[in-house]
């Protein structure tokens, strides 16, 4: 009997044999960590500094007019607004400042984009296409996310996070006074044990074309934009694991209803499920 881990988006998946079935929520993957790290000097105003700029200003009456009102209302005098205009400059100072210390963080990743990306060994083989600004950030993240991938459930929600819906199922091998002989445990040697298979749920398909496609060069049967996926769950992959794609689909559950609501089940009280595989 199996074990199979599956994104909770996809509500629908049932086995048909009893074997468990463990939702993930992925819901929350794209949202990382983040720490508010905004002071009243992050983004500045004009007339915020002008303010700081007067207050440091000498005290003396050439700086301030012989009756010391030249700031009492700063916007109506000239010396008010020349503080203002010196004050400017250092509003973006502080803006950029404050968005290098940013960079630090992955969520915050701009100007510094090549240089994490060399830290990180992007772009790496599963990058087989040109990307663009966009997709460059979402690879980082995806990446420096994936470091700490050591659980199923991890892999669900990186896959989550990739772009692509999936079940992950470990299969469990056959084992004497546990596994029932003539039942649904089928009989198996220790190398199951190395194998995880993940299904991948709505991939499109292509099929060869007479006529369209050439011989030997186009497959029989291909799935598209499922490369990432594969380079990344491979590289990640614990060493003595094996991932097994299943691209074939997965069959659509339906409860047997027999009217007025009752759903028929067995004697133990297991609503029978009946699978029929959805149609185009």
């Amino acid at each position: 009997m199996s074990t199979f881990y599956v994104n909770a988006a996809y509500d629908l998946f049932r086995t048909f044999d009893g074997s468990p079935v463990i939702f993930v929520d992925c819901s929350n993957v794209a949202d990382m960590a983040t720490v508010d790290t905004r002071d009243a000097l992050s983004d500045p105003s004009d007339d915020t500094l002008r303010d700081i700029l007067i207050a440091l200003a000498p005290k003396g009456a050439a700086w301030r007019t012989p009756d010391g009102h030249a700031f009492v209302d700063p916007d109506g005098s000239v010396l008010g607004r020349a503080m203002q205009a010196l004050a400017a400059p250092f509003g973006d100072l502080y803006r950029r400042a404050f968005q290098m210390t940013q960079e630090g963080r992955i969520q915050k990743v701009d100007a510094s984009l090549p240089e994490w990306e060399a830290e990180w060994g992007l772009p790496d083989p599963c990058v087989t296409e040109t990307q663009s600004l966009a997709q460059r950030l979402h690879r980082l993240q995806a990446k420096v996310t994936s470091d700490g991938t050591i659980t199923v459930e991890d892999f669900v929600r990186l896959a989550a996070f990739l772009g692509y819906t999936i079940a992950i199922e470990l299969p469990g091998g056959f084992e004497c006074g546990v596994s029932d002989c003539g039942g649904i445990d089928e009989l198996s040697n220790a190398a199951i044990d190395q194998q995880w298979t993940i299904y991948v749920f709505d991939i499109g398909v292509t099929q060869f074309e007479v006529g369209i496609d050439e011989v030997g060069i186009d497959r029989l049967l291909d799935f598209q934009g499922v490369e990432t996926l594969e380079c990344v769950f491979r590289a990640l992959a614990p060493g003595w694991t094996y991932p097994v794609f299943n691209y074939g689909g997965w069959p659509l559950p339906y409860l047997i209803d027999v009217g007025d609501g009752f759903v028929l089940g067995t004697e133990d009280g297991f609503a029978i499920v009946a699978p029929a595989l959805p149609t185009s």
